[in-house]
Order: C-alpha cells, then structure tokens, then sequence
C-alpha cells in the first residue's frame, strides 16, 4: 500500500514536468512529449484508481478490528480532550498491570521460593539462641490474572479526526471482537463525571458504570477519574477476579505497589501503605487466593521489622482465611514465639507439624515446611524449659533430606543448657562442617566456651561470627558478656550498647548490660535498665534472675530472694536462678529453703559437680553432715578431680569426726588443684579441731597465700588465735578482715563477733555487746551473732536478756547446740530448773548431741536436786556426766570436777579424789579447748586441787580465778549448786575456800537429802 502511493507520487510529478517541457519545446517536438504525458496521464489514473482501492479496504479492516477506547469530551473545556483522556487511562492500566505482574517472570523461573531472614530470636539464656527464620513469601506477581488489560488499544482517539472516526467505527454494522470501551465526560455542576461503556468481547454482556470527581481543582478531579475509571475497567477486564470485590480489586493494587516499594528500597512508609490498603480489603476477600497470599506477606514483612501487634493482625486474618495452611501456621508460631506467648507457640507449631502447605507454595514440598515447624518448636521447648521435647524436635527438623544447619545449632544450644557440652560442641561442628558461615554455630561454640571460663577462645568465636555477620547482635551481646567476665567494662558496655542499637527491645541484650553495669558496680544504672527490659516483658525468668543478683549487691536479701522465686516461677528449670534463692536464703539464714533450693538446682543439672557440691555446703551448715557427704560424692562420681567435692567431703568427714579421713580428702583437694585456697583452709579446720591451733594458722596462711582476698581464712586465723589467748593477734586478724573483705558481708558479720568474743575474754563487756551488735546488725538472720550476745549476756548477769538472745538464736537455727546450751544455762541462772530441763531435752532432739547437752542436763539435774525440785536427781546426773566425757573429751575436766564433787557428797571420798585427779590430768586439754570461760576452768582447777588434799596450790589457783572474774559476775560451779554440796567434813578446807567464792542469795541453804 505505502509503496503504491509512492509510485503515485512520482507518476504525478513525471506527468507535470512532461507538461510544462511540451510547453516550451517547438511543434514538431512537442507532439512525441505530449503523447509521452497521455501515457502518464493513463498510468496515473489506474494507480489513483488502485490507491482509493487499497484505501477502501484498509478502511473496513480498520473498522472490523476490536473497537479498542475512545472517549467523548462533552464538557466544553477544549484542554479535557477524548484523545487525552484516553491516553490518560490508557497509561494507568499499563502501569496497573504493571503492579500486578511485578516479579511474575523471575518467579516462573527461580528454583526456590522467595523468603524473608527473619532476625535470630534470642531466648531466655545466652546459649539458647535461636538461628534466624527464612519465611518463605506467597507469589506476588498476578501476569496471567491481568493478561486482558495489554489487549486494550487507544484506537484512533489520538488522531486529529479521532473522535469522528470512532464513531463511525462505533456505527459499523458488521461484526466485531475484542475489548470495546467508549466513555462520555461531561460536567454535573461543579463536579466531572465519567460515564464508561465496557464490553470485554462481542458475546460478552457490556456493563456501564459511572465515576464523579468532587469540585475542586480540574486538573485533581480529572486525575481521580482517571485512575478511579482505570481500576474500575481494569477490575471488569480480569477474568480471574471474580473471587474479589470490585473494591477489593482497587485496594489489592494499591497494596501490591507500596509492597513492591518495600520490597525494593525497604522503606517503611511504604509498608504502613501496603497494611493500611490491605487492611481496607474487605474480609469477603481473604480467600481469594491473591489476596491471602498479600496479607500473609506483609504479615511476614511487618514480623521482620519488629511490628509484632501489626503482624498478629494480619497473620491471624490470613490463617482464618485458610486455617490448613501449614506455612501461615507456622508463621503464626513464630510469632507468638517473638511475643513470648510460648504456650501458644507450642499448641499452634504442633498442629503445623500435620499440615500441609496449599497451593500457593507450588515449590515448597509438604516436607520442607514440616521440618521448619519442627525446628521452630524445638526453640519454644527451649523457651519453656522442656528440653528433652527440644533435643526431640530438633532431631526430627534435622531429618530433613537436604542439610541444613540451623537445627544442628538448635540442638548444640539445648544439649548446652543440660550442660552436656560434649554433645553441643559435636552438633556445632556439624552445623558448620555444613555451612562454615553460620553465624549462629559459631556463636554457639563462643557460649560453650564462655561457660567453660575460656574466654579468649569464645572471644575468637564471636569475632569470627561476626565476620560473617557484622549485624548479628547476639554474637556482640556475647562479646559484651566476655568482657564483662575479664573486668573489661567499658568495652563491654560498649558491644551491649552494639546489640541494642541493632535490636532495641531484645530483652537479654538489656539485660546482659544491667548484669555489667552490676559487675562494676553501677547499681541505680544497673536497676534502671533491668527494671525497663522487666517493663518489656515480665514473663522473662532471666531478667528477674538478674534483678536478684542486683538486690543481692545492694545487700537487701529479702527482695533477692524474691527476685529469684520469681525468676524460678516462670521458669522451674533455671538451675541458676534456685541457686542464687539458695543464696539469698542463706544471707537470710533459711536453711530449709536454701537447701531446698540447691536441691532443684541439682536435679536440674544432674551431670553438673557444681550443684551437687553446692548442695553439700548447704547441708553441712544446715548440720546434715552425711547428706552433704553423700552431696559431694556424688560430684565426685561426675568429676573424679574435682577439687571443691574433695574439699566438701573433708568438712563432712570432719563434722562426723573422722579427722584422720577428713585430712586426707583436704589434701587430694589441693594435689587435684593447688590453687584452691579452699583446700588449704580444710587443712586448717582439721587442725583447729585436733586443737593445733598453731598448725591450723600456718595453714590459714597458706590459703591467703593463694588467694589473699580469702576472709574466711583469715577469720580463722583469728580464731585460732583467740583459743591461744593471743589477744591483740586474734583483734588484728580479725579488724584485717574488716578492712578487706570489701562487700563480703557474712564475712564482715563474722569479723565483728570475732571481736566481741576476745573483748568477752578479756572482760570487756560493753566493747563485747557493741562489736557483737554490729555483727548482728549486718547479719540479722543469722544465730551466731546472737549466740555470742547471749553470752555476753550470762557474764553480765543479765539473764533475762540472754534468754531473749537464744530463744532468737534458736528462732534462727534451729539446730544451733550453742544456743541451746546457752538457753539452758540462763533458765539454770533465772532459777527455772524445769524449763532448763525441757530446753536441754529438746536440744537433743532438734541438734543431736556432742557431750554439751548432755553436760548441761547433768548441771540442771544437780541444781534441781539442791533445791529440791521435781526432777531432781544425782543419780541421773552421774549418768550425764560419764556420757559428757565419754563423747568429748574437751568437756573431761568439767565433768570430772562434777562427778568428783557429787562423790564427796556422798561420803565417798576415794573416788573423789580419783575424779578429782583425772579433772587436774585432762586439765591441760581442757584449757586448750576452753569449753568455758578462763575464770570458769581455773576454779574447776583450784576445787579438783581441793579435793584431792592440795589446800595451798586450791588457794592459790582459787585467787587466780578470782582475779580473771569480771566484776559482779559469777562461777558456773555457783549456778550448778557445787557449793552447796560440800561441807567441811566432806572436803577438808572447803569453808575457808569457799568463803572467797562470791555467790547470790538465791542459791543459799538448799541442800538435799543425802540420797539425792
């Protein structure tokens, strides 16, 4: 056709130069040009005829192809053209279907589904973090939906005759196919409308609607209509959206183009668009499947960004749109999991792990999306402490058939917390021998060995992880712990700061850097971030776990201990957490609850030395000296080096009385390490209770020599001294303790009573109550304090207040045999013999026996008798004795004297001086292991030197004592009634000795019959 008219054209211009050549040439000439231009004149007829002819049928071709859009301008306005209007919405639907076929073609040809890498999930412990989740994302990419909209033509409304020749073409009576779309703009007032005829082919039934602008501004009115009419046409013109509302056409595509916006350029404007466009879709629509797909992946994609309340929003309405949808569950786990609703994780995860994926998840196999729920499961087992179902999920997602090593990392993190580190090492090897850059395996391998005290090797760890990954915050959180462990704080508030700053609300970055700033011992920073990660979410046990070693540092045990019920409440499982409630009770000095608790603690960690000695500590100051035994043996059968079991069986042995066994266990502890200074201190106590108070103190001193901030060492360095009577040595010792134990309070508590013990020697009574109510003051939940003030109370004759300070003692401890005896020697003093009876009798039955209580019951037996009370009896006293000495042979002296006294009583003298004898033999015994007062064991001395005839050396020794007794304060031999046993016929001498003997009116003339 183009070629025939050109030839026309130069037909023509031939024939005219023809002419105007037969013009200007002579006759003869010009008739051979003049037929020349006949002949042109012919050609150039049939080619016009020929031209008109092509014409004609291009014209009916034209008018028999599909009508295409063509739109009328019936408002007046010259610049509001057909032409322009259809171009106008002729570019909108391409820029609609555009949207809706983003990502079509590359989705057709990738192998694997597309998924979002969801940011690790970090659980209640360093060491069970959870890998990162790839969520697969639902096709976004609707080509084939949309395949109608690229058939559409402008026609000719962009020609200058454009609006005519529509109209006729709209006028043709032969039929015609395709789409057809015809429109009327015009003005209603102040307002545009657009009125559109739209037939999708020529059996298809038209259908017309009508859109109106508001009055305003033309240009934005004409811009609403255009894009409002193109969704409208574009909605009409998808066969495969009948499953979706005209409106929910209209929000679908706007939704689909903020989310591509997203997914492009990450900006979250335009995902707050895409949420808002999808959340005005109509519920109606949920099922249609593109639309599910849409509100599963901002759902997915607002998981990513930490909107968790957005997400829930949008995943629920996705599963209640198709609830068999194995991935959406699965999605919906994951997060209740990051709202710690674990319980509900739990439920949701194990219903997924029957399901299947549908039908939009053409490329992922029902297998693949089971494993992934497995593996989720296993980090919520992890989060609810249940372990064992862990370490069971765990190795069902590792079946997968592809290796994958994110559940190898799971299990390392689940073997790691039941502290079998053998077998968490092994599955992070293979998690990398699978991926040597999983972050999280190595970070895995940092935690093992920051638990094992390796910390330059975990230090290499973490750095390696994030080499890997530079933003991966758990692998920096850990770098924080690391350094924290080595007294780097700076530093390690610094990579705790680096953790948040890439996860601000992740709890155990928050609270790791309220542990360090604990460390450094910045508290009120310490309290201010923890209490704001507990703001976050109370349900975390670790965070309590924390707070309680905070309350622990700011010495007030009492909100520790609730700190870390707390933290075992939400977590019956956490081993550290009944560790440190074991710690605060101690400090409150609950036995049965601190024992109870190291207890759980054990059985939680059953392969773990550590609990088990923890344990046998806690039972051997509660005074269960074969169950802390058989504590320690059972950290021993679990580490046959382990120096702090050997060390604990030696206190057991030694509480039993087996010193010689007792030796032996302290010194395998320090050949099993050296550098326990704990050991050495074992060594110590044997030694003290062999009475080597000499070789007790060489011992102390090695024990600060390995360790010179050990105050329990030099304490009984202290001690030993105190029993040596080297007074100014025992105050040193003592005050040095004072001055370097530092936050050690029990320490600091026991420095005190050291104190008011020597001053209580030396007669220093008020020095003695003062350093003894310091102690107190420190430590009120404890006995010992107590004890010492009741005995300062008995040497001051203040009886009424001793009975007070041991029935608290006794409130405290109930096994304390110190404060039992001392309760009954005041009741003995207040003149109470059958409440001192009671008390001895239920001393034994609460703490057992040593020879004390029975010593004490033997005195009250004898006092009651000399004033001729109920229960009374000399008999049963002679009995007491014997067992006192038969069970401690430090008590010999005493007893001896007693039973020597109640001979002469009895007309016997032989075996008195016998008695009296062996009282002066054991003397020095006796003397070293001061069951009394000095004062007390030198007038034993001078009445066992009565007894056996010595008058002058009694005498004497009688005045030493004398000299030794602090003022107002009486002998013990007065409370138990010696000296109104004895007469001058009895024991030759005794009137003179005993009229320098000072006694109370209240224990004259109540001698008894002579046979008791």
């Amino acid at each position: 056709m183009r070629l025939l008219a050109r030839a026309t054209v130069v037909l023509l211009v031939a024939v005219g130069l023809i002419s105007v050549l037969a013009l200007l040439l002579d006759e003869h000439r010009r008739d051979g040009v003049l037929q020349f231009r006949q002949a042109g004149l012919a050609l150039l007829q049939v080619g016009g005829i020929l031209l008109l002819l092509f014409l004609a049928i291009g014209l009916i071709t034209w008018l028999s192809q599909p009508m295409g859009m063509a739109f009328e301008n019936a408002t007046g306005d010259p610049e509001l053209s057909g032409a322009t209007l259809a171009q106008s919405i002729a570019g909108e639907l391409q820029r609609i279907e555009a949207v809706h076929a983003a990502e079509a073609q590359s989705r057709k040809r990738r192998a694997a589904v597309p998924s979002v890498s969801l940011q690790p999930a970090v659980l209640s412990r360093r060491e069970t973090m959870a890998s990162s989740v790839l969520a697969p994302l639902a096709p976004s990419g609707r080509a084939d939906a949309v395949a109608a909209i690229g058939t559409i033509d402008v026609a000719g409304a962009s020609l200058p005759l454009g609006s005519m020749l529509a109209a006729v073409k709209q006028l043709w009576p032969l039929p015609r196919s395709g789409v057809m779309i015809a429109g009327r703009l015009r003005r209603e007032g102040e307002s545009l409308a657009l009125t559109v005829h739209v037939r999708r082919g020529r059996k298809a039934m038209p259908h017309e609607f009508t859109v109106t602008a508001q009055s305003g501004d033309t240009w934005r009115s004409y811009n609403a209509l255009v894009t409002a009419s193109a969704i409208r046409i574009a909605y009409g013109l998808t066969p495969d959206d009948r499953g979706i509302s005209n409106a929910g056409f209209g929000h679908l595509t706007r939704a689909l183009e903020f989310y591509h916006d997203f997914q492009r350029i990450g900006d979250r404007q335009a995902l707050e668009s895409a949420v808002g466009e999808a959340h005005a879709i109509p519920a109606g629509d949920d099922r249609q499947p593109d639309v599910r797909g849409l509100i599963y992946n901002l759902g997915i994609c607002c998981l990513q960004v930490r909107d968790l309340a957005g997400s829930e929003r949008l995943l629920l309405r996705a599963r209640r749109a198709d609830p068999s949808d194995a991935v959406i569950g699965n999605a919906v786990g994951m997060l209740y999991f990051e709202q710690r609703r674990f319980t509900e994780a739990k439920e949701i995860l194990l219903v997924t792990t029957r399901l299947n994926p549908s039908h939009l998840w053409d490329r992922l196999s029902n297998g693949e999306c089971r494993y992934a729920s497995w593996n989720q499961l296993g980090n919520t087992y992890v989060e609810l402490a249940d372990y064992v179902r862990a370490i069971e999920a765990y190795q069902e997602a590792v079946k997968r058939p592809r290796d994958w090593a994110v559940p190898h990392s799971g299990l390392g993190n689940a073997y790691l917390q039941q502290h079998r580190w053998d077998d968490a090492e092994r599955e992070y090897d293979r998690a990398l021998a699978i991926d040597e850059t999983s972050a999280y395996a190595r970070c895995g391998l940092g935690n093992l060995e920051a638990r094992r005290s390796r910390f330059q090797k975990a230090f290499d760890h973490y750095n390696e992880a994030l080499r890997h990954d530079v933003l991966f915050a758990s692998a920096w959180n850990g770098l924080g712990e690391v350094h924290a462990a080595l007294g780097r704080y700076k530093e390690a508030v610094a990579a705790h700061e680096q953790a948040l700053e890439l996860r601000p609300d992740d709890l155990y970055s928050l609270s790791s850097l309220g542990d360090t700033y604990r460390k450094q011992r910045d508290l009120d920073r310490a309290l201010e971030v923890l209490e704001r990660a507990r703001g976050i979410d109370d349900s975390a046990a670790y965070v309590w776990r924390n707070l309680g070693e905070l309350h622990l540092a700011r010495n007030d045990p009492a909100e520790a201990a609730h700190a870390f019920a707390e933290a075992v409440r939400r977590d019956p499982r956490d081993a550290v957490a009944w560790d440190g409630r074991a710690r605060a009770a101690r400090i409150l000095d609950n036995s049965g609850e601190e024992q109870d608790s190291l207890l759980q603690a054990a059985r939680e960690n059953p392969m773990e030395p550590w609990g088990w000695n923890q344990l046998g500590d806690a039972y051997r100051r509660g005074g269960l000296h074969q169950e802390s035994l058989q504590a320690h043996e059972m950290a021993l059968s679990r580490d046959p080096d382990n120096s702090y079991a050997l060390d604990g069986m030696g206190k057991a042995l030694l509480a039993l009385g087996d010193f010689d066994q007792a030796r032996r266990m302290h010194e395998a502890a320090q050949r099993a390490d050296p550098a326990n200074a704990f050991a050495a201190h074992g060594v110590a106590d044997v030694l003290m209770a062999r009475g080597d108070y000499r070789g007790s103190i060489a011992a102390n001193e090695r024990a600060l020599r390995i360790d010179e901030q050990a105050a329990y060492a030099r304490n009984s360095i202290g001690d030993a001294y105190e029993r040596l009577r080297e007074y100014p040595e025992a105050e040193g010792q003592f005050r040095a303790t004072l001055e370097k134990s530092g936050q050690d309070g029990a320490a600091t508590a026991y420095a005190y009573d050291g104190l008011a013990r020597v001053a209580l020697a030396q007669g220093r009574h008020a020095s003695a109550l003062d350093a003894a109510q310091q102690a107190y003051d420190l430590r009120p939940r404890l006995a010992f304090p107590l004890v010492t003030i009741g005995n300062i109370h008995l040497a001051q004759g203040t009886y009424d207040e001793a009975v007070e300070a041991f029935r608290q003692a006794l409130a405290r401890n109930p096994a304390k045999m110190a404060a039992w005896d001392g309760l009954g020697r005041a009741y003995v003093w207040q003149g109470d013999f059958a409440t001192a009876s009671e008390t001895y009798q239920k001393a034994v039955a609460a703490c057992g026996d040593d020879g004390r209580l029975s010593l004490g019951a033997a005195d009250v037996a004898v006092r009651s008798a000399v004033a001729r009370s109920e229960g009374g009896s000399l008999d049963n006293a002679l009995k007491d004795y014997e067992t006192a000495i038969a069970m401690n042979p430090a008590l010999s002296t005493v007893a001896h004297v007693r039973l020597a006294v109640l001979a002469a009583h009895r007309g016997d003298p032989a075996t008195a001086r016998q008695h009296a004898g062996a009282a002066l033999h054991d003397f020095p015994c006796c003397w070293q292991r001061r069951p009394l007062p000095d004062a007390d064991l030198r007038e034993l001395r001078a009445l066992a030197l009565l007894i056996t005839g010595d008058r002058k050396s009694a005498a004497a020794a009688r005045d030493k004592a004398r000299a030794t007794l602090p003022i107002g304060a009486r002998f013990d031999s007065v409370r138990v009634g010696v000296y109104d046993l004895l007469t001058e016929d009895q024991v030759p001498g005794f009137t003179e000795f005993a009229a320098e003997i000072p006694r109370g009116p209240e224990l004259v003339g109540n001698t008894p019959p002579d046979g008791g």
